[in-house]
């Protein structure tokens, strides 16, 4: 493995995928939602999945975290509002939600 910065390749046959378990908003949520905001921009993916985020009718712990990506939250949450949320650069055109 290389010392250094990471090597990013942005021609069309790359893709950069990110995926993290967000821990809901236990914890410090206002320190670990700079941090993670400031990782994934410095990432800078394409497709993002992300589980245990939170959104609720005033709530979109998303959103906290990402601009610029298109949207996907699964529709079954707990009642808390947690569950899996996928972001993309480019918009989703459709989506199927499987029944685990």
């Amino acid at each position: 493995m290389a010392d250094g910065p990471i090597s990013r390749r942005n021609d069309s046959t790359t893709l950069r995928l990110y995926t993290h378990n967000i821990w809901c908003r236990h914890g410090d949520w206002d320190d670990r939602r700079g941090v993670l905001r400031d990782g994934i921009r410095a990432l800078d993916p394409h497709l993002i999945t992300l589980q245990e985020t939170v959104v609720l009718d005033d709530v979109d712990q998303v959103s906290e975290l990402l601009d610029g990506y298109h949207v996907a939250h699964s529709r079954k949450r707990s009642t808390d509002g947690m569950g899996i949320s996928i972001a993309s650069r480019w918009p989703i055109a459709d989506m199927t939600e499987l029944d685990l």
